[in-house]
């Protein structure tokens, strides 16, 4: 629904079958700092065989530690 609107939206979510519903592009924020910016296809180019995009976010997050 936000995709079709051509415009500029906010949305925070930790559940990224909302997100990637939602949105084509992603910025992660881990304390106060962006950790990761791209778009939903990219995140999910960095999957590694059947992982989920839950585990990929998991990865960027803990790299961020």
């Amino acid at each position: 629904m936000l995709k079709s609107l051509d415009s500029t939206q906010i949305v925070s979510t930790h559940i990224m079958s909302i997100a990637t519903r939602l949105t084509d592009k992603v910025l992660m924020i881990a304390r106060g700092k962006i950790i990761w910016n791209g778009t939903i296809d990219a995140l999910k180019s960095m999957e590694v065989g059947d992982e989920p995009i839950e585990s990929v976010v998991a990865r960027l997050m803990t790299g961020a530690s």
